[in-house]
């Protein structure tokens, strides 16, 4: 009897060793997405602030104000973008220790689209690209 109880602590043991690093590793790789999905957000707005800058080097678009003015009004909503990241990232963490609350509101997604567009814009530019957005809506 004496064996038995002491080959189910084993297993048990055994059992629990095994659970745990199964959830070990997947908390491992959750965070390893959790920074290569923060790397790239931040990336993004980073590369087109950087780009950006360079283009107001240029004694071209020094010489015209609305060229300046849309130059400093990407890096602006580039610099607004990142904030909003470092924001989520907050928000996370208070969802985690169950601190925040939630904000629910109606969002017209046109205009969330118009933004990404309105994002990538300069990066398609630099890239000799163009978009073309078409938000007409659809017929049922």
């Amino acid at each position: 009897m004496l064996a038995i109880l002491f080959t189910l602590v084993i297993v048990s043991a055994f059992y629990l060793t095994v659970y745990t690093m199964l959830r070990q590793k997947k908390l491992g790789e959750i965070k390893n997405d959790f920074i290569n999905n923060m790397t790239h957000e931040f990336k993004t707005p980073i590369a087109t602030i950087s780009l950006a800058v360079d283009a107001l080097k240029n004694e071209r678009v020094m010489g015209d104000r609305d060229k300046l003015n849309y130059f400093s009004g990407i890096i602006k909503e580039e610099n607004q973008r990142m904030n909003k990241q470092v924001e989520t990232i907050l928000k996370a963490s208070q969802f985690e220790k169950r601190e925040a609350e939630i904000d629910l509101k109606p969002l017209h997604v046109h205009e969330i689209i118009e933004n990404v567009v309105d994002n990538f814009q300069l990066q398609l530019h630099e890239k000799n690209g163009d978009s073309i957005l078409n938000l007409g809506l659809a017929k049922t």
